[in-house]
């Protein structure tokens, strides 16, 4: 007997936020993950794994990774033993000096294109070695999951320039990335989503699904820049 593929929609993770840049590069904002199915079993897995005494270290840790200047000024989650309802933890931060600012640029990568999560727990799938062209056998993904990232950036003033960097469109059967930036006046926004579509593939499906990873990968990269 075989088990159906689970829809990756069943196993959503979710990030989505507002921020601010700031003309001194400092970033304010803050941020909401949610996710269902294995996506939320992994993240209690986050908490439920450890001794509650160090739950409240978790978030703390995380913005560490990203900035070392990171100020967690908030936390709310959903209680990791209650299952009446998805997981979701919500942020907000302060990061002095997340941008580059020089005398004519501001530089930087919003911090949800980032991803802060992106331990093993949390997104398994960025460990996933895309140095193999090919393959000879087939390899498993963890689940079938669906990666939504979506945040709007309050920018300081700047002098409109060149146009925010574009990405690879990947579409296949069970694989798919899409990401792009819309910059306005004073906003910044961006959404992304990344749909591993299930949890065995053929060797021969490898191609997409590298292609799908390594472009996100580099949306993860790419900075922004704004000249002044």
């Amino acid at each position: 007997m075989t088990t159906p593929i689970s829809p990756a929609e069943n196993h959503y993770w979710r990030l989505s936020g507002t921020s601010t840049l700031q003309n001194d590069g400092t970033l304010e904002g803050s941020f909401t993950l949610e996710a269902e199915g294995q996506s939320d079993a992994s993240i209690r897995r986050a908490f439920t794994r450890s001794a509650q005494s160090g739950w409240k270290e978790y978030i703390p840790r995380v913005m560490y990774d990203v900035s070392a200047r990171a100020e967690v000024l908030d936390v709310a989650s959903v209680d990791p033993y209650d299952l009446s309802k998805p997981m979701s933890i919500t942020v907000k931060y302060r990061i002095p000096q997340y941008a580059t600012v020089t005398k004519d640029r501001y530089v930087f990568t919003p911090l949800l294109a980032r991803n802060p999560f992106t331990d093993g727990v949390m997104s398994a799938e960025l460990a996933t070695d895309t140095g193999l062209a090919a393959r000879k056998y087939g390899f498993r993904a963890r689940c079938s999951k669906l990666v939504e990232i979506s945040e709007t950036v309050t920018l300081p003033k700047y002098h409109p320039g060149d146009a925010p960097p574009s990405f690879a469109s990947v579409k296949a059967p069970f694989v798919s990335f899409d990401a792009a930036y819309t910059i306005g006046e004073r906003t910044l926004t961006l959404k992304a989503t990344h749909r591993i579509g299930k949890r065995t593939y053929e060797a021969d499906e490898w191609t997409d699904y590298r292609a799908a990873l390594k472009e996100r990968l580099r949306f993860m990269e790419t900075p922004i820049v704004l000249v002044k």
